[in-house]
């Protein structure tokens, strides 16, 4: 009963979102130029609705602070956001990177469809696989799945549930990096640090989470600190 009920409010939650998402369309900027600097930096957003700005008004997810940065220190940053909404871990290595154009950095978020789809540790742990052949010799910072307990629009025990699962899906994707430690790869723990950050900052999920699961103008300020913060010693390297 539990099962059958699980899986009808997935589909009807995740059904009307998809609705939402498509009607609206391709309605961001995929690519920016940022500052006048005679020296360039490339970055690219590779991931799902989050990274891709839904549910926000930021003008470049997650990279705001790095960028500000990035072009005080006199670069001219280009920005290329091949994030698509609803996409999986297995979407981004099939339809993502073959797409993208050489880069300084990339920024990866993805995982959250996988995780409110219930989608087997097993598969994940093979599509994560695949992914970071895919990724092998790019700079990356990679961002886990925020904690599932911050997407209010959920029931709190579905939320419980979404955790448990968020939280393996953790613990295997830094497994997975931590066999790949020859490349210039950083990690930005948003699952175990998105609620403490949350908590010193004052702020409530719904401040967040937008919609209740797309992060808010102030999530991605969250996450974009975090982000600038793990890339320090990437553009060090990159100097």
């Amino acid at each position: 009963m539990f099962v059958a009920v699980d899986a009808i409010f997935r589909a009807i939650l995740l059904l009307r979102l998809e609705e939402k998402i498509k009607a609206r369309g391709d309605y961001r900027k995929r690519e920016h130029k940022i500052g006048k600097g005679k020296k360039h930096f490339a970055i690219t957003l590779l991931g799902a609705s989050s990274i891709y700005g839904e549910g926000s008004d930021v003008e470049i997810p997650f990279i705001g602070s790095l960028v500000e940065q990035l072009t005080q220190q006199g670069y001219q940053v280009s920005v290329h956001n091949l994030a698509v909404s609803g996409h999986r871990v297995a979407d981004v290595s099939r339809q993502q990177i073959q797409r993208m154009k050489p880069s300084d950095l990339v920024v990866l978020y993805a995982g959250t469809k996988d995780c409110l789809t219930l989608t087997s540790a097993r598969q994940y742990l093979a599509d994560l696989r695949g992914l970071t052949e895919a990724l092998r010799g790019q700079t990356v910072v990679w961002v886990t799945i925020g904690d599932p307990r911050l997407l209010w629009l959920f029931p709190i025990w579905l939320r419980w549930l979404f955790y448990y699962k968020a939280k393996t899906f953790t613990v295997l994707l830094k497994r997975v990096l931590a066999k790949c430690s020859t490349e210039q790869w950083r990690v930005v723990d948003f699952f175990a640090e998105g609620i403490t950050e949350s908590k010193l900052r004052n702020l409530t999920s719904r401040q967040v989470v937008a919609d209740g699961i797309h992060l808010s103008d102030k999530g991605q300020a969250l996450v974009g600190e975090m982000v600038s913060d793990a890339a320090q010693s990437l553009l060090r390297s990159v100097d």
